[in-house]
């Protein structure tokens, strides 16, 4: 079986995820390609549409913003080719805690487009930002020992919805009406306060070494930094995926009024040691 995994990870989380799933697909004799949605293919509308004409299952993978696919992930779905031939598509999201029905809202738009949908599943994995402001400042991305029980936990899901997606069944997280009625507030409230959210990023000049890892890792090119002044403009596209201020080396991105005391809220890099972020954009 042919299975293209087309995933965004803004900070590792649905990266890990989908790649231990590619792992269990194989080592059931499958051919299964996994590509990032920031990769120079992707991006290309053709060789995209080669490669799903080539499977003849996808799997969309994406980290949940409240309640909401990403941007980035948004314009995939919208712009996904048409299916003649009723292909097998699968959901799969990461998220903090609870999304309601973050993982399926969109079926009518992939079934618009001919395909089959048959899957969607949730998967809880630890916060990735952590700051001084409400409610943001309530919960803590998992380290150590609880960081190992979530990824295990994940571990042995991955395992079962395996036999789920080569079994082509219907599985689907999320589709029932109290989770559509929260999903569908928890998205308009995100989607209303989204520019407000944009404008709490600041650039700590004190702290700024110019390195740029802001802007040359940002999925959609939201950030500019004048290396001179050491201004940094951001564009209304941001997806708020808090990679900028996760992976600053120098903890120069700011969210917040407050200066965050970075012993007091720690930046999450990743849901494995020694995760390199380029490596969750290929």
């Amino acid at each position: 079986m042919n299975i293209l995994i087309v995933y965004f990870s803004g900070t590792g989380n649905t990266w890990w995820a989908c790649s231990e799933l590619k792992k269990s697909l194989d080592n059931r004799g499958n051919q299964t390609t996994m590509i990032s949605l920031e990769n120079v293919a992707a991006k290309d509308a053709e060789a995209m549409k080669r490669l799903i004409e080539q499977s003849s299952c996808i799997i969309a993978g994406f980290p949940i913003y409240g309640s909401d696919t990403p941007d980035i992930m948004t314009d995939f779905i919208d712009n996904l080719p048409e299916c003649s031939d009723n292909k097998q598509f699968c959901a799969l999201c990461t998220q903090a805690a609870f999304s309601g029905d973050g993982s399926i809202f969109f079926k009518k738009k992939i079934e618009d487009k001919g395909y089959s949908f048959r899957q969607c599943f949730q998967f809880n994995m630890t916060t990735n930002f952590n700051v001084a402001m409400p409610p943001f400042s309530f919960s803590k991305p998992a380290s150590g020992r609880k960081l190992q029980k979530m990824r295990d936990k994940t571990m042995r899901k991955i395992y079962r919805i395996t036999d789920i997606i080569l079994n082509n069944e219907k599985h689907f997280e999320g589709n029932n009406p109290l989770y559509a009625m929260i999903g569908h507030i928890q998205r308009f409230f995100f989607r209303k306060n989204k520019k407000k959210l944009l404008s709490k990023f600041q650039l700590l000049k004190e702290r700024c070494t110019g390195c740029k890892l802001c802007e040359k890792s940002c999925p959609v090119n939201a950030i500019s930094i004048n290396h001179e002044t050491k201004e940094l403009s951001r564009s209304d596209n941001c997806i708020l995926c808090f990679r900028c201020y996760n992976f600053c080396p120098s903890l120069a991105i700011n969210f917040g009024n407050k200066v965050t005391n970075p012993e007091k809220y720690k930046r999450f890099t990743g849901p494995v040691e020694n995760m390199k972020l380029f490596d969750i954009m290929k």
